[in-house]
């Protein structure tokens, strides 16, 4: 019998309906319709800089220089090489955006200008201006939403002169704006429990207007949820209904892209805490959610419509939340800006390892129907595409008879040695059980794909 190998994590807390995990794995199909699916892995991260502190803010500039800033220091990233420009009072979060001509960072209280031909920094300050969190660029003006306010306010056009009464407020419903998104040439507004969508007027007084008909029962308290990926936005939702999904805009609608599993999650962590960021790699596009008071993240793979999870193992061999918090592409690499240190990462996916680290990836299958009947589990077959290097690595087997409350002792099986592409890993003789799920996991320091799995059983009167 195939076993249900190639899928996505899926673990509610009733484990008895479903205890599926899929860890530094993801889902890979044929877009034909046929050829083989696999889990592969995912990839690797190459230490590429090191700067001062954690990394709270990245954003590729029209110029093709990534501004970063490092805990409290700002520095101008290009290729293999980094210069710091200055400082900032930066909070734990910042944002960045930029005309051309300068760079603005959004650190909540303040905002800082940096002009890009002499990468000078300095501080915004006019008369009625009390900061922002989140600034966008659009149609020549810098926008941003007034903190705690249902409004939204702009500067001059390519300038930063700043009045008190330039502010519009939402039209639709009277509700908090707490961030504005630019998606091509529109302005979404996110409030609490509403979105609305603007457009550019061209007139110098009130310069957006509401689109007709763009109004969207679902709004975001998570503000660092808010990803672009193409034209759609990705973000944790939430109606005046209660209850939190995960939604991807698709034109003015918000579809639901969350599993019951997923939020599950959401309703045991502080979303407010919550962060994400979204890359493209090998024609795959991810959003990486992380949930830092549950020390989890989570990834939506938009090719798949499958989640799975990301995990990194420091020095203790525990499993913590995915290094990453923040992205840039630079051109050749996309970057991983490190939540914890100064660290940024080029995603590698012929890399097997983080900065060193083994990676651990853990595939948890479906439970296997036996109809409640005792059956003797004779064989279990796995089929792998491998690629070791260095020295022979192994994969292991647990098995649970009991909803995945607990497991056997782990059966390795080596993988093989330098340059065996395609494996078969067996087990044999493997006992009686009623109710059984499978659990691989591996470090190995390889390519280390799943293809498929088999089963073979016999009945039992036992």
């Amino acid at each position: 019998m195939k076993l249900n190998l190639v899928g996505g994590a899926y673990s509610l807390d009733n484990i008895e309906i479903d205890c599926q995990t899929c860890i530094n794995w993801y889902a890979q199909a044929p877009e034909n319709g046929g050829g083989q699916s696999a889990l592969i892995p995912t990839a690797g991260l190459v230490k590429k800089h090191t700067l001062n502190g954690a990394i709270k803010g990245m954003q590729r500039l029209s110029n093709n220089w990534i501004l970063v800033v490092s805990g409290t220091s700002v520095y101008r990233v290009q290729g293999a090489n980094s210069a710091l420009i200055g400082t900032v009072g930066a909070s734990t979060h910042v944002t960045i955006a930029d005309n051309g001509l300068v760079a603005v960072i959004a650190t909540g209280s303040k905002l800082y200008k940096v002009d890009l031909n002499t990468w000078v920094i300095s501080q915004v300050t006019a008369e009625g201006f009390t900061g922002c969190q989140y600034i966008q660029f659009i149609d020549g003006r810098f926008v941003f939403a007034v903190p705690d306010t249902g409004k939204y306010s702009w500067f001059g056009l390519y300038n930063l002169e700043y009045d008190a009464l330039n502010y519009a407020t939402a039209e639709g419903s009277p509700d908090n704006i707490v961030r504005l998104v630019v998606v091509g040439s529109e302005m979404w507004a996110l409030g609490e429990h509403t979105t609305e969508v603007y457009y550019n007027t061209g007139n110098t007084d009130l310069p957006f207007r509401r689109v007709g008909g763009a109004f969207v029962s679902v709004g975001c308290d998570a503000p660092q949820t808010v990803a672009k990926m193409g034209s759609s936005l990705v973000f944790i939702a939430k109606t005046e209904a209660g209850g939190r999904q995960i939604c991807m805009t698709q034109g003015y609608q918000a579809q639901r892209i969350s599993t019951h599993a997923i939020e599950q999650a959401l309703t045991d962590a502080n979303v407010k805490l919550a962060t994400a960021f979204t890359y493209q790699q090998s024609g795959h596009g991810f959003y990486v959610l992380n949930l830092p008071d549950i020390n989890r993240t989570f990834v939506f793979d938009v090719m798949t419509a499958l989640w799975h999870e990301r995990a990194h193992t420091g020095s203790t061999g525990a499993l913590t939340r995915y290094r990453g918090q923040h992205h840039a592409y630079d051109g050749t690499d996309n970057l991983i800006g490190d939540y914890q240190n100064g660290n940024i990462y080029a995603l590698r996916e012929d890399v097997f390892t983080d900065d060193g680290f083994p990676v651990y990836r853990e595939r948890t299958i479906p439970y296997f129907p036996s109809e409640k009947k005792n059956v003797s589990y004779m064989r279990l077959e796995l089929e792998m595409s491998v690629n070791a290097s260095l020295t022979q690595h192994s994969i292991d087997m647990a098995w649970s008879d009991d909803y995945a409350r607990t497991w056997s002792t782990p059966m390795p099986q080596l993988l093989g040695a330098e340059g065996m592409d395609l494996k078969r890993v067996v087990w044999r003789r493997l006992g009686i059980g009623r109710q059984r799920t499978y659990k691989f996991t591996t470090t190995a320091n390889s390519r280390c794909a799943l293809i498929n799995g088999y089963l073979e059983v016999q009945g039992s009167d036992r």
